[in-house]
């Protein structure tokens, strides 16, 4: 039988107390680590106000009314000043005929209303433009898609989902679009049909 030195036991009794405390101590962090993670996702998706009814209205530099954002509920969350729609509509005025109007079931507006990006039955609708300067009128635009980038600023607007556009009787599908409202153009991107009805001058549909 080997006999330890004398107190040898002596010295492995605090060595032991010491590695369990270490222990202990690494545990601890651990814990504290994989629970911070959860605090801060919660405080990010804390809202600091709700407003019920909501509308933003955003004007230019000669005090007439650029556009204008209206929901059925707003939730403003602070942590990256964004904040969540319900039931929106953007509103812009057009001269000389009605408004453009898009709507979504649900919308999140970033940087003060800068940027929106639209989800789910996303309908925009453009008033035809009547007959000017020798040009023939134009009808009405419908586009409908499941999500819409809208920079209302710079009067553009993009999806890289697909898209119908209706203009008068004439259809045109695809996959992925760019919309450009100040110049009254827009392009599509892939998988395009078209089904084109030629508008006889000045007759408006």
């Amino acid at each position: 039988m080997r006999l330890l030195p004398r107190g040898a036991a002596g010295a492995a009794f605090p060595l032991g107390i010491m590695l369990l405390l270490a222990f202990l101590t690494l545990w601890l962090e651990r814990t504290i680590e994989l629970a911070t993670p959860e605090v801060r996702r919660s405080a990010i998706d804390t809202p600091d106000f709700i407003v019920e009814r909501f509308t933003l209205t955003r004007l230019g530099e000669d005090g007439a009314r650029r556009y204008s954002v209206a929901a059925t509920r707003m939730t403003h969350v602070p942590e990256n000043d964004t904040s969540f729609l319900s039931d929106l509509t953007v509103t812009q005025p057009l001269a000389g005929r009605a408004d453009l109007k898009v709507r979504a079931d649900r919308g999140i507006m970033v940087a003060g209303g800068e940027v929106m990006h639209l989800h789910d039955n996303v309908n925009l609708f453009r008033p035809g433009a009547p007959a000017a300067g020798g040009n023939p009128a134009s009808a009405d635009m419908h586009m409908h898609t499941s999500y819409l980038r809208v920079v209302p600023d710079s009067d553009q607007a993009d999806t890289p989902e697909p898209v119908r556009i209706e203009e008068g009787t004439s259809v045109l599908r695809g996959r992925g679009m760019r919309f450009d409202n100040r110049y009254r153009r827009f392009a599509l991107d892939t998988e395009v049909r078209a089904v084109y009805h030629r508008i006889a001058p000045g007759v408006r549909q």
